[in-house]
């Protein structure tokens, strides 16, 4: 015999919600009532495989009660389902979704639960920094920034090793070296003047391709002429170029004093340089008796005589000559 469904529930929980009425014949409550029963026991007559299909009128529902009449499950006719308790039930652990072609009840499928995105919220406060993580793989370079400042002077660093030596160069022009010698050929004698006067053969002129450096060397003597005990003269020797003398040095002087009843002599010597222009230049000694008490003999002929007078005359000329002396301006004759 095919298998009968059984009945959980009374049977007067399951009611039609229709429109009550007041009449009996086929829609009154007395008759629904039957007739929902009849229709009950026939459903759990049918074999477990049949359908069992509630239609409600139009307007109405199906609704399934508690025995306290509170209603669990209500099917409108329009389709909607309600589940009045649910949202007193207890919390459950899974979402109920529906197919979208047949209705049909069950799990939600991945990623069908997906709200619209909401309003972006406040920001929250800034949390704790986090640990430092594992460097990352070294970028591209970027660009070439301005230069910066300059940074303070290192130390000096060691003495390198002496690079090798070059080559000599060629040689420069070399400098010439022109001597002129000058011997007295006759003395002045009985000289009482002090107007200084040139040395007989002691005058020398040459002519300079460029400004050259001269050396000068004189030595001359003198006698006094009377024998008078202490009798004296001054004697001056002076180096005269181009007719004037030195503006520094050049200019000796020296005394001749007689001893007892006898005529002394002395000598005197100079040593100077000067710098000359290109050009032609007369270099002289020349000899004065700025005062005294006698006469006095100045020089002589230097084959026969004692302290006739000599003049040394060294030029360097060229480019290569040393470098050319201070210039100075001509002084004031000496006193006397």
């Amino acid at each position: 015999m095919p298998r009968r469904a059984r009945l959980h529930r009374p049977i007067h929980l399951l009611r039609s919600h229709e429109p009550a009425m007041t009449h009996h014949g086929p829609y009154s409550p007395q008759f629904r009532h039957h007739a929902l029963v009849a229709s009950v026991a026939l459903g759990l007559a049918l074999p477990v495989g049949a359908q069992t299909v509630v239609t409600p009128r139009a307007g109405s529902s199906f609704e399934v009660r508690r025995q306290d009449s509170t209603p669990v499950l209500t099917v409108e006719e329009a389709g909607r389902v309600r589940v009045p308790g649910l949202s007193t039930a207890a919390n459950g652990d899974s979402v109920l979704c529906f197919g979208a072609a047949d209705g049909a009840l069950g799990p939600c499928a991945a990623g069908s639960v997906v709200g619209a995105t909401g309003a972006t919220g406040a920001t929250g406060p800034v949390g704790p920094i986090g640990p430092v993580g594992p460097t990352g793989p070294a970028g591209a370079a970027g660009a070439t920034g301005p230069i910066g400042p300059a940074g303070a002077t290192g130390p000096t660093g060691a003495t390198g090793a002496d690079g090798a030596t070059g080559p000599t160069g060629p040689a420069g022009p070399a400098a010439t070296m022109t001597r002129y010698h000058l011997y007295g050929t006759a003395g002045r004698t009985s000289v009482t003047s002090n107007s200084a006067t040139l040395q007989p053969g002691l005058s020398q002129t040459f002519t300079l391709a460029n400004t050259a450096n001269v050396m000068l060397w004189a030595s001359i003597g003198a006698l006094n002429v009377a024998s008078t005990s202490g009798a004296w003269s001054n004697v001056d020797a002076i180096i005269y170029i181009d007719g004037n003398f030195l503006p520094n040095g050049g200019w000796n002087r020296f005394s001749v004093v007689n001893g007892s009843n006898t005529a002394s002599f002395n000598t005197v010597a100079i040593n100077t340089m000067v710098t000359l222009a290109a050009g032609t230049h007369t270099v002289e000694l020349r000899t004065a008796r700025p005062s005294g008490s006698v006469a006095v003999n100045i020089g002589g002929n230097a084959a026969v005589d004692t302290n006739p007078g000599e003049l040394t005359i060294l030029v360097f000329d060229g480019p290569a000559a040393l470098a050319p002396l201070r210039a100075d301006s001509p002084r004031t004759p000496r006193g006397n």
